[in-house]
Formats: C-alpha cells, structure tokens, sequence
C-alpha cells in the first residue's frame, strides 16, 4: 500500500482512516492534504494582468486534495486496494503535473511584463 502511494507522497503527505462499517464491512480513506503552494499559484496574477492572464480555478486547485474511499470485506480491501491506489496516485500525478505546468506558465507570463 505505501509502495503505491510513494509518487503521492513526494509532493503531499496524506490522511489514511480505517473504519469498521459492521457486518463485516469497512472503509479505508485516502485523503491528500493541500499544500501553501496550492494557492500561491495565483498570487502572482496583479490587477494589471488580470485581462491577459487567467487564473487557475479554485474547483481545479480543490481537485488536488480529493479524497479516494474504498468500502468493502477486508478481503476484498486487501484484493483491490494496491491496483486502486495506484490508479488514483497516477490520476493525481496526471493532474499535478497539470497544475505545475499551469502555475509555471502563470509566473512565465506575468514576468514577461
């Protein structure tokens, strides 16, 4: 499980709760945590570039911090939970790298004035 979320963590430490549903049932959260630099990105937008310069949305810096939840037997977690982890630590990595992309376009534009 941590093998998995070793790309995550690089960039963002997580909150990983575990409880017992009953009737045999429980859930494991994974729930990235957001980072100052999450909301930095923006900063660097003055009134002055406003017009040529748009800024990251604050659904899609939200986004970084979505949280994954897995509900099941304790077998079915231990059969699901690598292959699902792994699938959520790429899409995050897919969209941080998006977002970094995005931030360093922001801080190349606003310079450049």
């Amino acid at each position: 499980m941590f093998k998995e979320l070793e790309v995550l963590l690089e960039k963002r430490s997580v909150t990983l709760t575990i409880a017992a549903l009953g009737q045999g049932q429980i859930r494991v959260n994974v729930i990235p945590h957001s980072r100052p630099e999450d909301t930095k990105v923006n900063e660097g937008i003055k009134y002055s570039h406003k017009d040529e310069v748009a800024a990251i949305p604050d659904l899609a810096i939200k986004a970084l911090t979505t949280p994954i939840s897995l509900t099941g037997t304790a077998e079915e977690i231990d059969e699901k939970l690598s292959s699902v982890l792994l699938q959520f630590v790429e899409s995050h990595t897919q969209l941080q790298a998006t977002f970094d992309r995005a931030s360093a376009e922001i801080s190349e534009a606003v310079k450049s004035d």
